[in-house]
């Protein structure tokens, strides 16, 4: 008997096993009726690997292996290491074939050496092996390019090439004669000796060529689109707008104007903040950038001025108050108001 109905109380696993079991429709027994769009998805891969693994069938492990968990090696220490073992900056270096140094190589005074990279990571299909990977496995540039999904090709793939086309001279020559990240942008590479006749030239001399300001490498601007003069492997996924809280690592959007200070923790971990610890962290700023709390404001009262030292009244008790939390704090505006109320 069988349930091939899946909820929270059935997992796909038992009706996807039950049914291979099945060599005639006499021999089995369905539960209750059943979704036939669950089993049109085709089957999943722990199933299709248990399954490979019962007839005897050749399993490419490697391939399984890098497409939930890319890998890159250490220039320090030559040792080939999973994503989770280097710095965000890092990996992105390693997506984008640059040298890249792990966490162990760079604190060697005992640090951590390993990071959680996030779960909800999209899985995507590669052309060139037909593994659907996680999008670690793909350069930035191959995600960014025109039909990316019909063009993607995993680090993995491309390091099997040999050889590349410059897209200036149009002459066929070895990788060595590219700059390391060319090979994840192959219809914008162009060779050393195309990038060295215009890498001596002014700006306003190199019309149709652009620097990128993360790799250093000149690439025609004909041919890859370039996000705050940075190329597609180069430039950040971040919106204009969004931040990292540096407590909680959340992201969050927050539009601020250009006179107030950038916030650096997100509004959650802003109210449960101690104002202490937030005065002894900009300890080494000038004291009109300490950030400090107004009691009406917090009070949600008619005080709207930000709260920061150069708004407040400078008087002696105020800022003890302030900083020792003995009483409230008052900015200088709402002294006034209540000043002229008498």
């Amino acid at each position: 008997m069988a349930d091939f109905n899946v909820d929270r109380w059935t997992d796909i696993t038992f009706g996807t096993v039950a049914g291979s079991r099945v060599r005639s429709r006499e021999d089995i027994l369905i539960l209750r009726p059943f979704p036939l769009w669950l089993f049109q998805r085709g089957a999943p891969e722990g199933p299709e690997l248990l399954l490979k693994t019962l007839r005897g069938e050749k399993i490419d492990w490697v391939n399984y292996r890098e497409a939930r968990a890319p890998s890159a090696p250490c220039q320090q220490c030559k040792v080939v290491k999973p994503f989770d073992y280097f710095a965000d900056a890092q990996g992105d270096k390693a997506r984008a074939n640059l040298p890249a140094t792990c966490l162990t190589c760079i604190h060697k005074d005992g640090g951590a050496c390993k990071r959680k990279l996030p779960s909800n990571v999209e899985r995507l299909r590669c052309i060139g092996c037909g593994f659907e990977k996680v999008e670690h496995s793909f350069p930035r540039a191959q995600l960014r390019q025109p039909r990316a999904e019909e063009r993607r090709n995993c680090i993995a793939c491309l390091k099997n090439v040999s050889e590349l086309s410059c897209s200036q001279c149009a002459e066929v020559k070895p990788l060595k004669e590219f700059h390391l990240s060319a090979l994840t942008l192959p219809w914008a590479a162009a060779c050393q000796s195309c990038q060295d006749a215009v890498r001596g030239k002014a700006r306003r001399l190199r019309a149709g060529w652009e620097k990128c300001r993360g790799c250093a490498a000149f690439l025609p601007t004909s041919s890859a689109v370039y996000i705050n003069q940075r190329c597609p492997n180069c430039a950040a996924d971040r919106k204009r707008g969004e931040r990292t809280c540096l407590r909680c690592k959340r992201q969050w959007s927050e539009n601020s104007a250009e006179e107030q200070i950038r916030k650096r923790f997100c509004p959650n971990c802003r109210q449960g903040r101690s104002w202490r610890a937030i005065l002894n962290e900009g300890g080494k700023k000038q004291m009109r950038d300490w950030v400090l709390p107004c009691w009406r404001a917090a009070q949600q009262f008619e005080c709207d001025i930000p709260s920061i030292a150069r708004l407040f009244d400078l008087l002696a008790h105020q800022l003890q108050n302030a900083w020792g939390r003995v009483g409230p704090a008052l900015c200088f505006r709402d002294v006034a108001k209540a000043r002229r109320a008498r």
